[in-house]
């Protein structure tokens, strides 16, 4: 470890935007939208994960220096295949709520109520019991914790009562001295940093980003997904390995058996099913939120016009920019057992192409860019040295540790549009 404009219909652009045709074993989907001209290759890439590739139903969205060049949906909301995919529908976008709740922490920090040096117990006192008392917010931050997963048991249905969650963090001990390695914090992440906001404001997490970030700027983002809204949702498809694919068979080897610190990360949580009720309206900071690519999009284009602009929009110039900082690298991090970079808060690019022949272990975006990968394959994220912000969420998950080839298909060529217009 190291410590460290106009726009193209699409009938123009998408052939797939033509009448329905069969494929992969599902109608593929009329795709709807728009699209500037000089990112056609991004509505070419998103029609083919429809035809080609098993897309369900998606969103697309682009953003080129504060404007919107590339926004698509298509398919469908449902695997039955009766509701169409909208403009405003909403998705689970799993892994991305980290993003979030690490935005929530850093618009702390610049208001001077947190810093990242701060340990954890300053403001929750209990948590610095049983080994715990020199982990700091900033470790929480960049999984360096040790605080990965619980040892005993934890009720199913139990994830979604907060005070008892935090109560078994408290009591829980790091699987490593914290500083020493990195380790992803799967599920607990949310739990950690949600308390924080929690003794610092008043709020939980999820009220906190929906009054000081989300409803200000009129962005579909939810933290605990309110009843009204349950009509909007797209329900996801679960991701079932498939034992002859060598890809999936690395997923047994990825949790190294049942009471394994990678298997109890992902198995030992208390959550019941993502489409269930009771998990879209808990406030669920590490997986839980609910959005569309426009807002996610949106958000994240905000974030880089503040670290590239000074706009101040999220926060201050000085603080965005610390989003991109190369806070800890690995070789091998603990839970994923790939190796990883880390800002404090966000991924940064890691290509692991040759060292794990899995495209899905790796992001690739710019070397200066940051953003999360969410399980199932969305994304989001903000590049300040391109002037660029995109997001994409899907409801019919697939296998991989970070990006999935349909996703970094749309990241591929959208750094093939902006480095043909500045060549």
């Amino acid at each position: 470890m190291r410590i460290a404009s106009p726009s193209m219909s699409l009938n123009e652009t998408c052939s797939s935007g033509a009448p329905e045709t069969q494929a992969s074993g599902f109608l593929s989907p009329l795709v709807e939208g728009y699209c500037h001209p000089d990112f056609r290759a991004v509505a070419d890439v998103f029609c083919r994960n429809f035809t080609e590739r098993a897309e369900l139903g998606a969103g697309v969205c682009l953003m080129h220096k504060g404007e919107t060049v590339v926004n698509l949906w298509g398919g469908y909301s449902d695997a039955g295949c009766t509701r169409r995919w909208r403009e405003d529908s909403l998705c689970l976008i799993f892994s991305n709520t980290k993003a979030l709740a690490a935005i929530c922490i850093h618009a702390l920090i610049d208001a001077g109520l947190v810093s990242a040096d701060d340990r954890v117990e300053r403001f929750w006192p209990e948590f610095g019991r049983n080994g715990k008392s020199g982990i700091t917010i900033g470790m929480l931050l960049n999984h360096t914790s040790g605080m990965v997963a619980f040892r005993d048991k934890v009720a199913r249905g139990a994830n979604t009562d907060w005070d008892y969650m935090v109560c078994r963090i408290a009591e829980e001990r790091p699987f490593w001295k914290p500083g020493e390695h990195v380790g992803y914090q799967m599920f607990t992440h949310g739990w950690l940093l949600g308390e924080i906001v929690r003794r610092v404001t008043g709020m939980t997490m999820g009220t906190f980003l929906a009054r000081t970030i989300a409803q200000p700027n009129g962005l579909d983002i939810f933290m605990g997904l309110p009843s009204p809204e349950f009509d909007r949702l797209a329900p996801v498809e679960m991701f079932v390995p498939d034992i002859d694919n060598p890809e999936h068979r690395s997923i047994q080897n990825f949790l190294g058996g049942p009471g394994s610190m990678a298997s109890l990360a992902l198995f030992n949580t208390g959550i019941t099913h993502p489409n269930s009720a009771d998990q879209l309206s808990a406030e669920l900071g590490a997986h839980g939120a609910v959005a569309n690519a426009q807002s996610l999009c949106r958000l994240f284009s905000l974030l880089e016009r503040d670290a590239s602009c000074g706009t101040g929009t999220i926060m201050s110039a000085k603080q965005a920019r610390r989003l991109a900082a190369l806070s800890c690298e690995t070789d091998r991090d603990l839970s994923f057992l790939i190796p990883m970079r880390y800002s404090q808060g966000f991924m940064l690019r890691i290509d692991n192409r040759e060292r794990t022949n899995q495209r899905a272990s790796s992001l690739l975006i710019g070397r200066n860019a940051f953003g999360h990968a969410g399980w199932g394959g969305s994304f989001v994220l903000a590049d300040p040295d391109k002037g660029i912000a995109m997001s994409y969420v899907l409801n019919r998950l697939t296998g991989g540790r970070l990006v999935n080839p349909r996703g970094q298909g749309l990241i591929d060529a959208a750094y093939e549009c902006v480095n043909a217009l500045s060549a």
